[in-house]
């Protein structure tokens, strides 16, 4: 459920979008494996904890691990969407996120690995950053229903990007 909100200004509505794309920015830099492209989309104190539970400090040290990771790992795509985007102040926003990673043998979404993400982003003179960036696991324990209806609205970002 999205926070409640008075209606956004124009200001608002443009630092959204401006927001929306660096977070298309950031699934480029990771679904071609650029580390260092991902990573500089973070504040110099940025935190990323990790769907396993890892937690990164500094856009340098998550450069650093994803350069590792990438290189000990073949990584499916991401497939992300924000659901909404919400301003706690004119310089402090909090995004909202699902995202997946399809089955590299079957191309479709594998459910264990759906994901409920929070990212906050500050405003810093060169623009948008991550502050924040927190994934977990959205197991939904005793509602299945929750699982497959998220996988098929990733699986539909999924088909949707491939045409």
């Amino acid at each position: 459920m999205e926070p409640s909100a008075p209606e956004p200004s124009t200001d608002a509505l443009a630092d959204e979008a401006l927001i929306r794309t660096l977070c298309k920015a950031m699934l480029r830099a990771w679904n071609t494996s650029d580390a260092h492209g991902f990573a500089a989309h973070f504040t110099d104190d940025g935190v990323i904890v990790g769907f396993d539970g890892t937690v990164m400090v500094g856009s340098d040290a998550i450069g650093k691990y994803l350069t590792a990771l990438f290189a000990r790992h073949e990584t499916p795509v991401f497939v992300h969407l924000i659901r909404w985007v919400h301003f706690i102040e004119p310089d402090v926003a909090i995004a909202h996120g699902i995202s997946s990673m399809p089955s590299m043998a079957t191309g479709e979404i594998n459910p264990t690995l759906n994901s409920v993400q929070m990212i906050t982003f500050a405003r810093r003179a060169d623009g948008w950053r991550v502050a924040l960036f927190h994934s977990t696991p959205a197991r939904f324990l005793g509602r299945p229903e929750e699982v497959e209806r998220m996988t098929q609205e990733l699986q539909r970002r999924l088909n949707d990007a491939a045409d």
